[in-house]
């Protein structure tokens, strides 16, 4: 942000020639962190939980860590069909990664971003490191089994389509019939769900709706017929996806419909997605990252706006109007997320990254080593 302010300074006409000025817009880290000194500014991470763990003992993770690698191994599989898979929800309207507090200061770093702006991308990622289609879960307002008369869809479908779009998104409706516990009775019975969801049609990204923008179990049958299934289906007909051991991925149900799609599920040991999960390792934080870099341009401009408008209303003795950041466009947000997966898919430096032994940084003897 800053920077991007002396660039602009620099091009006016009294300062275009100044190597004062030039000077300044060249920054670097000793730059930012002489500023912080000067202002006594320490940086805080926001946080909302305590996020304290108990790790499983050296020898739970080693056993678990061989049986995954041997199912890999007797699978005959190559890298481009085995998968790293994880959600991660993403806040449109969150607060800052991190912020700048006085030495000493007690104020609490919370996060308390609005929940109503969060979705939720489903994100994989084979060995050889290809991403698969992004499938993105947005909220909605209803719970049931039949999702088909919200609007939030529609909605989204007409602002992809409009400001510029070309008319690559479509419409669709995921339905199936499953024996499933009634949250009345408890009893098994027999339900239709439905889902709506866009197609982008050149991507083959999915975005369809969920009452709070999570992944259930339901999602997961969504995501295996209409991106993992479709997926291993053009590459060979099998796979093999290793993700956390959340309750919804262990779900007898999400097991037998993944494997009918020829995809084995294999989990990791618990609480340990942090060392060993490729997609908190190397995907979300650039993810994320990325979303906030282009988030940062509009913000910046409103912001010069902001200032413009402040000066008016100083010179002519008005009270300055307040600062209010520019909305944040779901649409918008969805086309960076494809063209991230589309840079990644292209990086070389980012597929040698992707460790195929194992999908973990650390080999396994440094590994218990560690938790021992």
């Amino acid at each position: 942000m800053c920077k991007l302010a002396a660039e602009d300074v620099a091009k006016l006409a009294p300062f275009n020639s100044d190597p004062r000025v030039t000077r300044i817009t060249t920054f670097s880290e000793k730059w930012a962190s002489n500023m912080l000194k000067r202002h006594s500014l320490t940086k805080h991470k926001i946080h909302a939980k305590d996020r304290t763990q108990i790790r499983p003992s050296a020898v739970e993770v080693e056993e678990t860590l061989k049986n995954i690698q041997r199912e890999i191994a007797d699978s005959g599989l190559d890298s481009d069909n085995v998968f790293s898979a994880d959600e991660t929800g993403v806040n449109l309207q969150s607060q800052f990664l991190h912020k700048y507090v006085k030495k000493g200061s007690k104020e609490k770093s919370s996060d308390d971003a609005d929940e109503k702006k969060r979705f939720t991308d489903m994100a994989a990622i084979s060995a050889s490191g290809v991403s698969v289609p992004p499938y993105l879960i947005i909220p909605c307002t209803s719970k049931k089994a039949d999702l088909t008369r919200t609007t939030v869809c529609d909605t989204l479908l007409e602002s992809l389509n409009s400001n510029g779009g070309d008319d690559s998104w479509e419409k669709c409706v995921w339905e199936k019939t499953l024996l499933f516990p009634n949250n009345k009775t408890k009893q098994m019975e027999n339900t239709t769900f439905k889902r709506p969801y866009l197609l982008h049609k050149y991507s083959g990204a999915v975005v369809t709706c969920q009452g709070k923008a999570w992944m259930d179990r339901i999602g997961l049958l969504m995501w295996c017929d209409t991106v993992m299934g479709k997926w291993t289906e053009a590459n060979g007909g099998k796979g093999i996806i290793i993700w956390d051991n959340c309750k919804s991925h262990l779900s007898p149900i999400v097991i037998e419909h993944f494997a009918n799609a020829g995809i084995k599920l294999l989990a990791l040991p618990p609480n340990m997605t942090d060392l060993l999960q490729v997609l908190d390792l190397i995907f979300n934080g650039p993810f994320k990252a990325f979303l906030r870099h282009e988030r940062l341009l509009p913000i910046y401009n409103a912001f010069q706006k902001h200032q413009t408008d402040c000066h008016r209303c100083l010179i002519a003795n008005q009270p300055s109007p307040p600062w209010i950041p520019p909305p944040v466009s779901m649409s918008e947000c969805i086309k960076s997320i494809i063209k991230f997966v589309a840079i990644k898919n292209e990086d070389n430096k980012f597929k040698q990254s992707v460790q195929p032994n194992g999908f973990t940084r650390k080999n396994l003897p440094t590994l218990v080593r560690e938790l021992k």
